[in-house]
């Protein structure tokens, strides 16, 4: 039976400056720490051959994130003739990021005294051997991460940092290893304008990830953590495709750009309270 245990600090600040500023920042100082991530997976090999109380898969230690609303002054005095045009505009902001999540290398290792599957399969030749298992490796004290240029996100695992094991589990603890750190920005322009007592229009235009910095997930499980995979070390993923795809409005997603009009009308008829 898997445990989880989550605790943290949070905290948040809201501000508003004069009458055209809006801010408001949140920060989160976070850890969670449990025995299994997913329910999908099974963690009692795991533990009968080495601790797997670890940082979640999901642990993010810090997390913050800001917002702003700037309502831009309409021209006045001699420009006055310019406020139909420049009044009205409102420019929003949402700023966020977070420290990496933890991940770990696995490598095929082999348990002797299984009986092996019928039929052909990748892992025949090793099973008739023994039992094939993925375990964690043996560190061998050379870095981690290594710098290339020419994979997503400039920097690979260096295979050459983990060894299998002759038997069990290696000395690598679960999620011991940090992947790419993550922010982002979104900035929205927008105009509210009175068409009559009741009606009102808006016009907004959206950028998701407005400075286009790619976005990189953490190496993928069955393949880029795997050293056995020919694509170990490299992430193959942005993260917001990293859990299954996703939309490009999605937090990690490309720069994506949207337009949108909204009509409000007020049906409801003013009405006078008559005085006591």
């Amino acid at each position: 039976m898997a445990a989880t245990d989550y605790r943290a600090l949070q905290t948040q600040y809201r501000q508003t400056v004069g009458r055209f500023l809006m801010t408001q920042v949140s920060y989160t100082f976070g850890h969670s720490i449990d025995t299994q991530s997913n329910d999908a997976g099974f963690s009692g090999f795991a533990i009968l051959q080495g601790t797997n109380k670890a940082d979640s898969n999901y642990d993010l230690r810090h997390s913050m994130s800001g917002t702003a609303s700037l309502a831009v002054p309409s021209p006045g005095g001699s420009l006055g003739f310019l406020r139909p045009v420049l009044g009205n505009w409102y420019i929003d902001a949402v700023v966020s990021a977070h420290s990496v999540l933890p991940f770990d290398v696995q490598g095929q290792s082999v348990i002797s005294g299984a009986s092996c599957p019928s039929g052909s399969v990748s892992s025949l030749p090793l099973c008739q051997k023994g039992f094939a298992a993925l375990v964690r490796p043996n560190l061998t004290g050379k870095p981690a991460w290594i710098a290339d240029s020419y994979v997503p996100g400039g920097r690979r695992l260096n295979s050459a940092a983990f060894s299998l094991p002759s038997s069990g589990q290696g000395n690598e603890l679960r999620n011991s290893l940090l992947g790419f750190n993550f922010s982002n920005a979104d900035i929205s322009l927008r105009r509210k304008m009175q068409v009559t007592e009741r009606i009102s229009l808006q016009f907004r235009l959206d950028a998701y990830n407005a400075l286009n910095h790619p976005k990189f997930s953490n190496p993928n499980p069955t393949e880029g953590v795997n050293l056995s995979s020919p694509n170990f070390g490299v992430t193959t993923r942005m993260l917001y495709n990293a859990f299954g795809g996703g939309s490009v409005q999605r937090s990690g997603a490309p720069r994506s750009m949207q337009g949108s009009e909204r009509v409000s009308l007020n049906v409801w008829p003013r009405t006078e309270l008559p005085l006591l």
